[in-house]
């Protein structure tokens, strides 16, 4: 006799179902066992009346254990396909995994860079450009983006450090390159310029003046 097919690859027993092993003889338990093995594998019941009656507690089991399974496979496989079917609001490719505007990001942040970097003519002959486009660079990493106005503070800032000690812009922008601040700070006047006054500075340095006084 044989009953439904069983679909998953294990099963489960229970140890308050074992307790009958105590009220049977070594060839009854193995006899059970046997007819446990036999349905598990190959679906089929035992003929033994009285292995039949011992092993019903079971089949009952097993059967409601079966039942839980496919109500579980059948579940997932609902889940799975609303997943699937789920109107994709993340801009992202099911295949893979990549968000959609991925490429227009990092086109936006060239171009944003390549914006600030493009102007630099505009800059103080004192200052160096490239470490100014790196400065620039490194707050657009930091998520920090320059605005035309933070720009024109900073070029203020650092003709201020200029007229104090020549040098100094550049030096300020490396330290926050190296350090990925945000600002630009006035270094420390180094004693190997100390003869340099304030009444010394470079002829080029007062074009700039007009910027200092606004």
């Amino acid at each position: 006799m044989t009953t439904q097919i069983l679909q998953n690859k294990s099963f489960i027993l229970h140890k308050d179902s074992l307790s009958i092993l105590n009220k049977l003889s070594d060839e009854e338990a193995g006899k059970l066992f046997k007819a446990i093995y036999n349905f598990q594998t190959q679906n089929i019941l035992p003929t033994e009346k009285m292995i039949d009656c011992i092993f019903e507690p079971f089949l009952n089991q097993f059967k409601r254990d079966e039942e839980k399974y496919q109500n579980v496979v059948e579940r997932n496989k609902i889940n799975i396909a609303k997943r699937w079917n789920k109107p994709n609001t993340k801009n992202t490719t099911r295949k893979t995994g990549i968000p959609k505007d991925t490429k227009n990001t990092d086109s936006d942040s060239k171009n944003d860079s390549d914006s600030d970097s493009k102007n630099d003519s505009d800059l103080p002959i004192f200052i160096n450009k490239d470490l100014f486009n790196a400065f620039v660079e490194m707050r657009i990493k930091i998520k920090k983006q320059l605005t035309e106005k933070a720009r024109e503070l900073l070029i203020k800032n650092l003709i201020k450090f200029e007229t104090k000690q020549k040098g100094f812009a550049n030096e300020a922008l490396e330290n926050s390159i190296q350090n990925s601040y945000q600002g630009v700070f006035e270094p420390k006047i180094n004693n190997y310029n100390n003869n340099y006054k304030n009444n010394d500075k470079p002829k080029f340095l007062s074009e700039y003046q007009h910027l200092l006084n606004k």
